[in-house]
């Protein structure tokens, strides 16, 4: 009874990310406020005047948008009180397109992986619907239950693929496991990327038909390994056994019943809609809004939802109640899916990455941690050119949400959140200090040259040797060409990376590779790299080492800017790869490190073997 009168509190802190990298003064620089309605059972707020969004908030963000670069942002706070109203508070700065159209609290954005929470609690209601007989579709022959232990071998038949490489991963990882990052294949760090397993014309069977395929980082539960795919896969459980597409799933069950009417899965609708923002990189160009093709049905489940601050704030107002929804006292998340998913069962950080910090956890969805002291439920959404973040805390019954329209680098979608947190619980501004010390230059302008393209590098091949074409059977084909080829497709390719200046006048081997996140790769040789010793070959294999780059170009502009360019992905992170060739003859290449952001590894051995990912050279 006390969860059903609880109030809340929601700020949305709106982020928006402008074409040019502009000063903000020449665009719309004051920010637009609104206020939430007269409270109804669709619409439960009450307006108590500005509590989070505070001229101290206005000020703080200004700064912060201007010195990172970002023309615009969007952002909400929501408050429970005890007498079970939900008190919120939103605003917005900047723009959300090119022509300067200015932002708002119903700017829709991607929110990227905030979409997993969502996901979680469909699952979980799916199987709700089967404990109380509900459900429409018959569970597997021999299968009892379905709750969280259940094995993902056990909602496949016998003839789909095995998922898992490992016989005794694929007999034991139940969906606790998979959800919570515990399955050995992925990545340890949040920030190192292997979204390239995603082709821009994927769906979540053609992504399941392929995973057995991708080398595992660890052992099953060995360790917490962040990917995207099993979410992608489980999106695909609930397609199959609620009898309709997951998207639907989700519109049905918490969208329509949240009153999050403007929130879609659909590119197209959130274009008809007029609202969905426009995405922008670090140097102020336009680029494509990156779900807007067949990728979107693979990404639905891990990263697909577009919505706003005000559809996001009744999402909130709910997980600060428990699962129920205010003023009407709808259960949307079941208690047992809430306490399950906010959970934290997978260790992210062993030690506090910052003093002010707890050690991190991961549950299904949702990442708990300590903030000064205050507990923390949160979850980050990093998608190209659009970045999120969403933060409850239980306890003080206090909710934050931030959208951005700008890519990585910049972190004002989380500093501004984190003030507005700071400064409605009166805590000391820690997470970015008003007075920020000194610090020591660190460029490397002074140091010794050591730039590649100055080197005299050795080949083991020459490289119109290398070129040609690379298969792996998770991660797909490419064909990689010299500046030499001749053929009509490199004519092509690098005519593309000509119009865009990114043709090295140093060598390199260039080829399109058409991703989820990218449109072209770059393989440079690394004269840094310790090739192995004449004693460190096995079975007479050269190693020749490489730096791989993913970039998306863009010969003819985008938007209303038709000049060429390019957009690094990754935030131009190489990649180390170790090529390997037998008298003479390209074997393949491998990617190495993919799963840790630590110190690049020289491991020792068949680069075949040891590679986490091995494109096997066919012609």
């Amino acid at each position: 009874m006390a969860r059903q009168t609880a109030k809340f509190l929601v700020a949305l802190l709106p982020a928006i990310v402008g074409l040019t990298l502009l000063p903000l003064s020449r665009y719309p620089a004051t920010a637009t406020f609104w206020r939430s309605a007269t409270p109804s059972s669709e619409h439960p707020f009450v307006d108590e005047g500005r509590w989070a969004i505070t001229p101290e908030i206005d000020a703080y963000a200004r700064k912060v948008l201007e010195a990172e670069g970002v023309p615009g942002l969007s952002i909400a706070a929501v408050r429970l009180s005890e007498a079970g109203e939900v008190q919120t508070d939103w605003t917005a700065w900047g723009r959300m397109t090119e022509d300067g159209e200015p932002a708002t609290a119903d700017t829709l954005y991607n929110i990227g992986s905030c979409s997993k929470a969502f996901l979680v609690t469909a699952l979980g209601l799916l199987m709700e619907d089967y404990a109380l007989g509900r459900n429409v579709t018959a569970l597997p022959r021999g299968m009892e239950q379905f709750n969280w232990e259940t094995k993902i071998r056990e909602m496949f038949d016998t003839q789909s693929p095995l998922i898992f490489a490992d016989p005794w991963a694929r007999s034991q990882a139940s969906l606790l496991d998979v959800l919570s990052h515990m399955s050995g294949i992925g990545r340890r760090s949040l920030s190192c990327s292997q979204e390239f397993v995603y082709s821009d014309m994927d769906s979540p069977t053609s992504v399941l038909q392929r995973v057995e395929h991708l080398r595992p980082a660890y052992e099953l539960r060995e360790r917490f390994s962040y990917t995207n795919i099993f979410y992608t896969i489980t999106a695909h459980v609930i397609a199959t056994y609620s009898g309709i597409s997951y998207e639907s799933f989700v519109i049905d069950r918490i969208f329509a019943p949240l009153g999050m009417t403007s929130t879609t899965y659909a590119h197209a609708e959130a274009i008809a809609n007029g609202r969905l923002s426009h995405s922008f990189t670090t140097t102020g160009r336009r680029v494509p809004f990156w779900l807007g093709n067949n990728a979107t049905t693979a990404w639905a489940g891990p990263a697909g939802i577009m919505s706003n601050v005000v559809d996001m704030s009744k999402w909130l107002a709910t997980l600060l109640n428990g699962g129920i929804k205010p003023r009407t006292n709808t259960t949307i998340i079941p208690l047992s899916v809430y306490e399950e998913m906010t959970t934290a069962r997978a260790v992210v950080f062993g030690a506090p990455r910052h003093p002010y910090l707890t050690i991190e956890g991961y549950g299904m969805g949702w990442e708990r941690q300590s903030f000064q002291g205050h507990d923390v439920v949160s979850h980050t959404g990093r998608m190209p050119a659009h970045l999120s973040e969403v933060f409850f805390l239980p306890s003080d019954r206090l909710g934050v949400v931030a959208l951005s329209n700008g890519d990585l680098p910049q972190e004002a979608y989380h500093k501004i959140a984190m003030r507005v947190i700071e400064d409605a619980l009166a805590l000391p501004h820690i997470a970015d200090p008003d007075e920020q010390p000194p610090q020591n230059d660190t460029s490397t302008q002074d140091e010794p040259h050591t730039d590649s393209e100055n080197a005299t590098v050795v080949l083991s091949a020459s490289l119109a040797r290398y070129a040609g074409t690379y298969a792996n059977p998770a991660y797909g084909n490419f064909t990689l060409c010299a500046p030499t080829t001749t053929s009509a497709y490199c004519a092509r390719v690098l005519a593309d990376f000509a119009a865009c200046d990114e043709l090295h006048p140093h060598p390199a081997l260039y080829g399109a590779y058409p991703r989820f996140i990218s449109s072209h790769v770059r393989l440079t040789p690394n004269p840094t790299e310790r090739p192995p010793r004449s004693e460190d070959l096995v079975c007479r294999e050269s190693v020749d080492m490489w730096d791989l780059e993913f970039t998306s170009l863009f010969p003819q502009g985008y938007g209303r800017n038709a000049t060429p360019f390019v957009h690094r992905v990754l935030g131009g992170m190489a990649m180390d790869v170790r090529c390997a060739v037998h008298a003479g003859v390209v074997a393949g290449c491998g990617i190495f490190n993919v799963t840790s952001d630590a110190e690049r590894m020289l491991r020792e051995g068949i680069v075949s073997e040891v590679a986490d990912v091995w494109f096997r050279r066919i012609h």
